[in-house]
């Protein structure tokens, strides 16, 4: 995606001071004076005046709190131009010094108890005139750090191409200041957007496979899948129908009383079930390092019909019945030579229900897919059966076993840029999942260009760290870092989308949302389009928020003429809301946020953009447009 700038510094006098009250909640720095009685606030660095304060990291820091010392260095130099200059505890420990990790110092200086903070958590505690971020050399230091200039220098890292950094008279934090935190969800794989790039994916404290954290970010080796394989449907590579069918057609599954290659395996063949237990032994002994190992079924409903599969489901009341009998028996041979393996499976369409009269071992790992129910209602209050059908299932596997992980769905998979009101029950949907026991959380979202996807990221990473913050303040707070001036009216087209009535029964917000289905109008997307258009003229001279402004703008233009195109609704003949006018735009927004994904790598949606340029042709012959 193009961008104007990567990062966009505020002035004083602007976004900091009118937006004080939403995103600087803790700022003292501004704040000379203080309570009688509260000690002085610590004054890390000030702008003009040669700092006092020093950085003081381990002598045999690891790569995170390193790089951890050196984020600190940048971001207070672009907050106040004071450049704090990072020592390690060789030296004697300066007079006021901020203290990453266990340093010789920390100890002496801390004198409290030291919570569990795991590989994440961390502890920021002032113990004037020190300032100690204490933490994990994995990622908990760093973590630390990132808290510690979003919550008191005001940073937003709100895209990958957008951090806003205000310039700040003083950087501080309050002298009596203790804060520990740990993430709700110990695994958080947020694949949406931009949140698949290391530095990013870091400053949104996620860790999951899709994001790629490098040795600076302190990687994510301990919740890795075996490599070749991954979590996903992995049954027909571990068993695949080019080496089997021809000899072995029993190997499969069963449909209308012929044997197919391109459906379920036999699952409870004792070959197959054999088979597999010896390949997954292969695959540990090729990467014994990595902690999980996938045993999923194929992505098909062509289920195996033999009598022994038939009376398995019929015993355990579910599809699911068979699946956990196999992944049971690998998990009992795995544990018996590679302790402390696990073997993942999912739960996902049709072996989504629970089994009855089956237990699911502990080495056993349960990903629970969503999948088809209303996206945008949270599933515990919602009215949709789909809704109710998953929480139900949820349930069944919880009571069955407390090691869940969630693979969660956002956005449209058939049109990424359609509007898709989702983002306000991830609060409640996200407390379910932990309430339920889940501690690993698998966020699947769409591309970066799709509707909302930046606002959309950065929550589903507050939320994954913490499911029970202030989401109206992080609204607020988002929309001010990221739209600036125009964020009054992009929020009201946000606003509006999310209080379109829906029959949540008749129309769900599902997945796979068509462009004639759901609640979306012409009138309305026209109306999106005009308010949209005038929040880019307040930040005209913003280039970057401009920009911003654009991307969440081609989702209305996009879906507007894509119904105009199929479903042949009018248009005016001139003016902003022609589709001389939008196909200008669309155009342009092809060229400035390339790559623009239309839909899901699974689905051939060309024909979307074919349609689209069709306008054009059509208005040239006078088609359309009258």
């Amino acid at each position: 995606m193009k961008a104007d700038v990567n990062d966009c510094p505020r002035k004083r006098s602007g976004l900091v001071k009118k937006f004080s009250s939403v995103i600087l909640p803790a700022l003292v720095a501004a704040a000379p004076a203080f309570a009688a009685g509260e000690p002085a606030p610590l004054v890390l660095a000030e702008r003009g005046i040669c700092p006092e304060y020093a950085i003081v990291i381990p002598s045999n820091a690891s790569a995170s709190v390193s790089y951890a010392a050196a984020e600190l260095k940048r971001y207070v130099r672009r907050l106040t131009d004071a450049e704090l200059p990072i020592v390690t505890d060789e030296a004697d420990l300066p007079p006021k010094a901020i203290i990453l990790g266990n340093t010789r110092h920390t100890a002496g200086i801390s004198g409290l108890c030291r919570p569990a903070l795991g590989e994440e958590g961390f502890r920021i505690t002032a113990r004037p005139p020190h300032l100690l971020v204490e933490g994990s050399s994995v990622r908990g230091v760093l973590f630390g750090v990132y808290e510690l200039l979003e919550r008191f220098g005001g940073v937003g890292w709100y895209a990958s191409w957008m951090t806003d950094v205000p310039e700040l008279d003083s950087f501080a934090v309050p002298g009596d200041f203790s804060d520990s935190q740990r993430p709700a969800f110990d695994y958080r794989n947020l694949y949406f957007g931009d949140a698949t790039g290391g530095d990013f994916a870091a400053h949104l404290r996620v860790n999951g496979d899709s994001n790629h954290l490098l040795d600076r970010h302190g990687r994510n080796s301990r919740h890795r899948f075996v490599r070749g394989l991954g979590a996903c449907h992995t049954l027909p590579s571990l068993m695949p129908h080019q080496e089997f069918f021809d000899t072995h057609p029993e190997y499969f599954a069963m449909v209308d009383g012929k044997r197919i290659p391109d459906g379920q395996l036999c699952l409870t063949n004792p070959d197959v079930i054999r088979i597999l237990t010896e390949r997954v032994l292969e695959r540990i002994a090729d990467d014994p390092v990595a902690p999980y190992y996938g045993v999923s079924c194929a992505d098909t409903l062509k289920w195996c019909e033999c009598p022994r599969c038939v009376a398995a489901y019929n015993a355990t009341e579910s599809l699911s019945g068979p699946l956990i009998a196999l992944v049971n028996h690998i998990a009992h041979e795995v544990d018996l030579k590679h302790s402390g393996k696990t073997i993942e499976t999912l739960a996902y369409r049709h072996t989504r229900k629970p089994p009855k009269n089956i237990r699911v071992r502990p080495n056993v790992l349960i990903c629970f897919c969503t999948f088809f129910c209303d996206f945008k209602d949270p599933l515990r209050t919602g009215a949709n059966a789909m809704s109710r059908r998953t929480l139900s299932d949820l349930e069944g596997w919880s009571a069955l076993t407390g090691n869940i992980m969630v693979w969660d769905y956002m956005g449209n998979y058939m049109h990424n840029l359609m509007p898709h009101p989702d983002a306000l029950a991830y609060q409640d949907n996200l407390r379910l999942y932990r309430d339920a026991g889940a501690k690993k959380i698998i966020d699947l979202g769409v591309s970066r260009t799709s509707d909302f996807a930046p606002l959309k990221a950065w929550l589903l990473s507050k939320l994954l760290w913490n499911p029970d913050e202030d989401v109206p303040a992080l609204l607020d707070r988002f929309f001010a870092g990221y739209f600036g001036k125009a964020a009054p009216l992009v929020r009201r087209y946000f606003d509006e989308l999310y209080l379109l009535p829906r029959d949540t029964e008749a129309m769900p917000l599902t997945f796979y949302e068509d462009i004639d289905e759901g609640n979306l109008t012409d009138e309305f997307l026209s109306r999106a389009i005009a308010t949209l258009s005038e929040a880019e003229k307040a930040v005209e001279d913003d280039p970057p928020r401009a920009s911003n402004v654009r991307l969440a703008k081609l989702s209305p233009v996009f879906t507007l003429l894509l119904r105009r195109a199929r479903l042949n609704t009018p248009a005016p003949a001139e003016g902003p809301l022609s589709n001389k006018a939008l196909l200008a735009f669309f155009r342009r927004s092809l060229e400035e946020f390339e790559p623009v994904s239309i839909a899901d790598r699974s689905i051939n949606r060309e024909d979307d953009k074919a349609a689209i340029f069709s306008l054009d042709r059509a208005e040239r012959e006078g088609l359309v447009g009258r």
